[in-house]
């Protein structure tokens, strides 16, 4: 396989997959091409089918080119949980990453609202063995009552340990909110037995009272988990070798009505809470995301070639639509 030197542009993909698709002598036959859904990978097609084909028009780029299941659904979830601009969100959070600025990262994160305020304490117990001891110390028992453990008792109690989003998988924040509901009471005691760090403590700057979370945001914690939960399922399917390309349009048509219905149901829950407000802004965003690239899928033959050539699928899926 050859290196690639220079950008990731997309005439500069094309010179060095050509070599490669006539190194293998194939070059004569490609029909489709299976991407992401980056503007470059587009350029690159166009390229590398002009140099292969003397009749190809640019205007045939979309039949032939095949968007990746997984990245598709990715990007939902990502409008989703960032609003319209993931990317520069997580150029904002890498910046500040890259210049160690807490304060800078905690005011990003807060500006995505319940979730970001959760992430924020969530890493800040984890930053500090200090802050995780205290975190780990508070047990909450079968009937709901609270114990302080002693620190030398706290590895035997095997209590469950936060989780930290990530910035490669959305489903890391997915986790996170799954666990952090889960210690939702222990997470409520530490929050209320919070001080400010002494004076020299690394993180003396932070403070936890500016994202603690009210009883309306924990439920909306809980909307977001059962909103998210349908959309992890098929993105486990799509990654399992036996989904292939007859499953895209079914898959994406689910998760479609999925986020058209639980936006009209936040719809008609929001004169009672700013939250619902928010998630239903939010599950329109993941909508509008899943069907610019459901009516991509239409300007190709492909999808829906491969779903009637499939014996299980045939014409069923057509027949109940």
């Amino acid at each position: 396989m050859s290196r690639l030197y220079g950008g990731y542009s997309g005439e500069n993909l094309a010179a060095y997959i050509i070599l490669i698709l006539r190194d293998w002598g194939v070059d004569g036959r490609i029909s489709f091409f299976i991407t992401d859904n980056e503007a470059s990978n587009g350029v690159a097609i166009d390229h590398i089918l002009s140099m292969v084909e003397t009749t190809y028009r640019k205007a045939d780029r979309s039949k032939r080119w095949i968007r990746c299941l997984p990245h598709t659904l990715n990007l939902a979830a990502q409008v989703f949980l960032l609003s319209d601009d993931p990317e520069s969100f997580a150029a904002g959070v890498r910046l500040a990453e890259f210049r160690n600025d807490l304060e800078e990262l905690q005011e990003l994160w807060r500006s995505r609202g319940f979730i970001g305020k959760l992430t924020n304490i969530i890493r800040h117990v984890r930053r500090s063995p200090k802050q995780r001891e205290e975190f780990e110390r508070i047990k909450v028992d079968e009937s709901g009552d609270i114990e302080w453990l002693a620190v030398e008792d706290i590895e035997d109690e095997h209590q469950l340990e936060l989780i930290a989003n990530n910035k490669t998988r959305w489903n890391s924040t997915l986790m996170m909110l799954q666990r952090a509901h889960q210690c939702r009471t222990r997470l409520q005691v530490y929050c209320s037995n919070w001080r400010p760090a002494a004076s020299g403590d690394n993180d003396n700057s932070y403070d936890l009272r500016n994202d603690i979370l009210s009883p309306e945001e924990w439920e909306g914690v809980a909307e977001v988990i059962q909103v998210l939960k349908p959309l992890l399922h098929y993105t486990k399917l799509a990654e399992r070798r036996d989904t292939g390309l007859q499953d895209w349009v079914p898959i994406v048509d689910k998760l479609i009505s999925h986020f058209y219905e639980a936006s009209q149901r936040f719809k008609s829950m929001a004169n009672k809470s700013a939250i619902y407000e928010w998630l239903h802004i939010c599950c329109e965003k993941a909508w509008e995301k899943l069907n610019e690239y459901y009516q991509l899928a239409d300007k190709s033959p492909a999808y829906y070639t491969a779903m009637v050539m499939d014996p299980s699928l045939k014409y069923e899926w057509f027949e109940q639509k």
